[in-house]
């Protein structure tokens, strides 16, 4: 690459230089468009050709390479040869400065165009809160669900119920939540508090399955040390740095430039804990919400198989087995059916009947039941959307949901050194 030496013993030229630092930028850039990647795919993928056969024999997966791959320096070159000479100082010099001003100016722009820190979801970030289900003992809140949890439930008016209770949030998007459930009950370190949003499609065992099972499945084999100090830095980075944000990934700005507008901010703050802050002023939420019943009719009319009444008893008793193993080590486990509007709310009793389904949960459980429609204090709480509530709504129903608990003796108000009171907004 660096060429012959010249007359005047100069290895690299100043051209060659500029080359060099311009590669090294777009390494930085290939670095950015890489960010979702996990550092063990890159080392797959750029370090592993590389890297010496000498690594120990614990290293071989990602780095050792074959015996044709090694690179070996030929008879007459000179360790001197080895780092070309050259004011390499000033040339990484100006490179990070070039790297830093290009960072810098680049986030100075996201957030003048109201780009917020936002934390992106995985895996990895749901195995942390995984094992906070199981560091906290009685006091642990687990939540589980799907997007109406997500968005839903209100970390923060919980905690303004009692500040002594730890919130894990395994809601997963787009899934039914009776496998985490049982992944909980079948984990002896559990014996904490179960918030289960469960739409009454959720009862059917035929959605038993999907992303919660992979997700349990990965926390118990796959998940370690190494992943969770990558998802923290990770986490970091997206909290620091606007340009972390998905809105500004290479897809969404390609895809928002051939719209012929600039990346806006997403109607959606997510944080570290999971939750999402929804603020349907800041999107069209009418569309949104046709497009995303159009999505769930198609869904749910192709995969509905009707259950007989002895298949319903038979699932809700086996759910309830589930709920007993927790209990018996002193945790207890809440069934709550979250707020949906029309046209969801129609369609979804159209298959699955309250009396049918959610009743015969409510009459055959020892946990406790709450239907959004018995609570009264749910009257006038909108979803924008069809299926999802503003933030500031979540905070209320979060704290109606509390109450109601709180009558059941399930949580108490205050703490041991306070005692706090519901607010209102």
């Amino acid at each position: 690459m660096f060429g012959n030496a010249g007359v005047d013993g100069v290895l690299v030229s100043p051209e060659e230089r500029i080359l060099v630092a311009g590669i090294t930028v777009a390494i930085l850039v290939l670095h950015w468009l890489m960010r979702e990647t996990t550092l063990e795919d890159v080392t797959r993928r750029v370090a592993w050709p590389y890297a010496p056969s000498c690594l120990p024999a614990c290293c071989s997966p990602l780095f050792r390479c074959s015996q044709s791959e090694k690179i070996v320096l030929s008879s007459t070159s000179s360790s001197d040869q080895r780092i070309p000479p050259g004011p390499w100082g000033w040339t990484w010099g100006v490179t990070l400065l070039l790297v830093v001003g290009a960072m810098v100016s680049q986030e100075v722009w996201w957030r003048s165009r109201g780009i917020s820190q936002s934390v992106s979801d995985d895996v990895n970030l749901w195995c942390i809160q995984r094992d906070k289900a199981d560091a906290a003992g009685h006091d642990v809140i687990a939540v589980l669900g799907a997007s109406h949890m997500q968005l839903g439930f209100a970390p923060e008016a919980f905690h303004a119920c009692n500040p002594k209770y730890k919130i894990a949030n395994l809601a997963i998007n787009g899934t039914f939540p009776i496998p985490i459930l049982q992944d909980l009950a079948e984990d002896e370190s559990f014996s904490g508090i179960v918030i289960c949003g469960l739409m009454p499609r959720g009862i059917v065992p035929d959605a038993w399955k999907g992303p919660p099972v992979v997700y349990s499945g990965y926390h118990r084999y796959q998940w370690g040390y190494t992943k969770l100090v990558e998802r923290k830095l990770r986490t970091y980075l997206q909290q620091s740095l606007s340009w972390f944000n998905q809105e500004v990934s290479l897809n969404n700005l390609i895809r928002d430039l051939a719209r012929g507008r600039m990346p806006r901010d997403d109607y959606l703050l997510s944080g570290e804990d999971r939750f999402k802050q929804a603020d349907y002023s800041l999107t069209d939420a009418e569309a949104m919400g046709k497009r995303r019943f159009a999505g769930v009719q198609k869904s749910w009319e192709s995969t509905y198989r009707e259950l007989s009444d002895a298949e319903v008893l038979d699932a809700v008793r086996q759910i309830d087995g589930w709920v007993k193993q927790i209990q018996a080590r002193g945790g207890e486990v809440v069934f709550f059916r979250p707020i949906t509007d029309e046209p969801f709310y129609s369609f979804e009793t159209s298959l699955y009947p309250r009396d049918k389904y959610w009743d015969v949960l409510a009459r055959n459980t020892s946990a406790l039941t709450v239907h959004f429609a018995d609570c009264p204090e749910f009257i006038g709480i909108d979803c924008p959307d069809g299926a999802h509530l503003n933030y500031a709504d979540a905070k209320k129903v979060t704290r109606v949901l509390f109450d109601r608990m709180a009558r059941a003796g399930i949580v108490a108000y205050g703490s041991d050194d306070d005692d706090v009171v519901p607010t209102e907004d």
